[in-house]
């Protein structure tokens, strides 16, 4: 009995994790080519302003914002804001490109590993109706499937928590980075000098580094999400975490161009941090909600077999 119920939740999770990953490189394809599309109207307005993408190529971040206004006290106006603009975004949507890419193999080669469990499922199936016919314990079996069931969800919570965490510590890190600009930001107002605004430069810098994995983990938790509101009997809000990229970048802008501080764009992290936590709240309850119904059915479990 203990090596059937063994096979019947490997296969059963076999059979989700074979789900998931087809649905996971089903909208990857689609996001790709949304990006792709992206990527190439961006490029469009950057062609357009070629003599000033001619000095923005091969600049970090904060260089190419000293080298478009001149001065560190002089404001971008809107032209060179939209170009700006533009370039943070193409170079996200690059970047996303590769990423998407990398994943598409990675799950192809992940989706043969699984083998056929569809099939082995359905053979398991018969393997249980003929025992069912000689041995009344339908109860067992009932229960047997119940923890099966139970142990497939909490996997997905799991697997999502997991992405949840990692999202939490690149967005704690990128605050990190926002936080030493700020601080610099502040001292560069009072006359820091050269030094002062080169630090600060360097951790605007680190920030726009730590967005882009920021993106890249909350595209894959939004993933996750979608797999526990698919797979198990909980349902968790999900907002938009595919654009949050976009919104920081222009957050980034307006600071230099309006405030001469880190103001927009921490803001935009630190919420969104604290969304990202509200959600590793809900997928903890959802865990010990799992947990509990686990331990119940094993109980039942050993008292069918003990009293049978």
């Amino acid at each position: 009995m203990k090596d059937y119920e063994k096979a019947f939740t490997d296969v059963k999770d076999r059979m989700r994790l074979y789900k998931k990953w087809r649905g996971h490189e089903t909208r990857i394809m689609l996001y790709l080519e949304e990006r792709k599309q992206e990527a190439e109207s961006l490029k469009e307005v950057l062609t357009e302003k070629q003599e000033n993408v001619d000095r923005l190529k091969g600049l970090t971040f904060s260089n190419l914002i000293h080298t478009v206004t001149g001065r560190k006290a002089e404001k971008i106006d809107e032209r060179l804001e939209h170009v700006l603009k533009a370039q943070l975004k193409y170079e996200e949507a690059e970047a996303t490109i590769n990423d998407l890419r990398e994943e598409l193999q990675e799950i192809h080669v992940y989706l043969d590993t699984l083998g056929t469990p569809e099939d082995e499922y359905q053979d398991l199936i018969q393997q249980k109706k003929q025992h069912l016919l000689t041995e009344n314990h339908k109860a067992l079996h009932a229960l047997i499937e119940a923890a099966s069931t139970a142990e497939v969800q909490m996997n997905e919570v799991l697997e999502a928590k997991d992405i949840g965490l990692q999202a939490k510590e690149a967005l704690e890190q990128t605050l990190q980075s926002l936080d030493k600009a700020s601080d610099w930001s502040t001292a560069d107002m009072f006359g820091g000098g050269f030094l002062t605004t080169a630090f600060k430069h360097s951790y605007v810098d680190d920030a726009k580094s730590d967005i882009h994995y920021v993106q890249r983990l909350l595209r894959k938790l939004e993933e996750e999400l979608k797999d526990v509101n698919q797979f198990t009997s909980f349902h968790i809000r999900i907002d938009g975490f595919l654009t949050f990229a976009d919104y920081f970048f222009d957050g980034l802008i307006v600071d230099w161009m309006v405030h001469g501080e880190i103001r927009d764009s921490y803001d935009k992290a630190s919420s969104l941090l604290k969304e990202v936590k509200a959600v590793l709240t809900r997928l903890n309850q959802m865990e010990q909600e799992l947990l509990a119904d686990l331990q119940d059915i094993r109980r039942k479990k050993e008292s069918y077999i003990v009293e049978a």
